[in-house]
């Protein structure tokens, strides 16, 4: 089957080759922009999620094989609160998991409870990097282990922006929007957090340590999560799994704009957090220094749209087809939305205190 194929009988065929049983319904569920995922229903009436994954040129990670073997890892180990891997096809870049039925996580809805839930995740990934797999799994997606590693793959997003081709009032005012106001930002928070650095006795020279580095689906949060009816959790979307910086886990959960936390949520996990980590006596500290510098990766993130692959992944795996003009002035918006966000906050950072 030609992947770009939207022809329900291609799609059900496939599914029923790797499946090896009949498939009588497939429907396209979820809001993902890297792959196209389906709902499965077999004869039986199994019932499984089927993902067609993007074949992207510039992925340096080949995401379906890590998404499969990672959830295979924690199954092993086991982990319930991820999915079960079924199937895998790798020439069709389709693989097969167990449906989870339940409903989304508003960021508005997350409580106390919920908070513990997800530190409890991101702990138990944390005990299971003692643990010894076939697959050595590599740094989860853009990792950061050092200061400037951090400020150079800002830069290096940045630079891409600057020369991404295209015309017309969107790509002009993203080009405006970096040229005005996120690189000169970026300038002042490289300088208040090397002063936060100096100020609490962080080095930011050479790589933080092994030994305080855990697993990390990369994007970790509720807006990858499902609520089942028992009110249990499940954590969805592994493909950029592996090694990471706790304190990118932090500021990520804090700041993702589909997350969106209540200041008080966002308190409980950034405590909870250091709690749970406890032994890393610098976290709190490595957290300061880079919050906001992860704001501006977030206004970079927000704006992979107007680079062409990420483009096509995007309408790959879009279900609403927007037109190109749309998604891009979206995009910029969310942006400058995030670079708000980051510069009040910057002002009242006691929620890092």
């Amino acid at each position: 089957m030609n992947l770009l194929s939207t022809e329900p009988d291609d799609i059900k065929s496939t599914f029923s080759s790797i499946l090896s049983r009949d498939v009588i319904s497939s429907t396209r569920i979820g809001k993902g922009k890297n792959s196209r995922v389906f709902h499965v229903v077999t004869d039986d009436r199994s019932e499984y999620v089927a993902k067609l994954y993007f074949d992207s040129a510039i992925d340096q990670v080949e995401r379906m094989g890590l998404e499969f073997d990672t959830l295979k890892f924690l199954s092993a180990n086991g982990v319930s609160r991820a999915p079960s891997p079924i199937a895998i096809d790798y020439d069709r870049n389709v693989a097969m998991y167990e449906y989870i039925e339940g409903d989304e996580i508003p960021g508005d809805s997350v409580t106390e409870s919920d908070i513990t839930v997800l530190v409890d995740f991101i702990v138990e990934l944390k005990r299971l990097t003692k643990v010894n797999w076939p697959r050595v799994f590599p740094p989860a997606r853009e990792a950061s282990f050092s200061h400037y590693s951090l400020i150079e793959n800002i830069e290096r997003r940045i630079a891409l922006l600057k020369q991404a081709p295209g015309s017309g009032d969107a790509h002009e005012s993203m080009q405006a929007f970096l040229s005005m106001d996120l690189i000169p930002i970026l300038k002042d928070f490289v300088s208040l957090s090397l002063s936060e650095a100096k100020a609490s006795g962080v080095t930011t020279s050479g790589a933080l340590p092994e030994i305080y580095r855990t697993y990390s689906p990369s994007d970790v949060g509720f807006h990858n999560a499902i609520r089942r009816d028992n009110n249990e959790i499940v954590f969805l979307d592994f493909e950029y799994f592996g090694w990471d910086d706790p304190a990118k886990t932090i500021s990520d959960i804090l700041l993702h704009p589909t997350m969106s936390l209540s200041r008080p949520m966002q308190e409980c996990c950034y405590k909870k957090m250091l709690e749970a980590f406890a032994n890393d006596k610098t976290l709190g500290a490595r957290v300061r220094m880079v919050y906001s510098l992860y704001g501006i990766k977030w206004c970079t993130i927000l704006l992979n749209e107007f680079l062409p692959e990420n483009l096509k992944r995007r309408q790959f795996a879009d279900i609403s087809q927007r037109d190109v003009g749309d998604i891009l002035l979206i995009q910029l918006r969310k942006s400058k939305a995030m670079l708000s966000k980051i510069k009040s906050e910057f002002q009242e950072i006691d929620i890092l205190r």
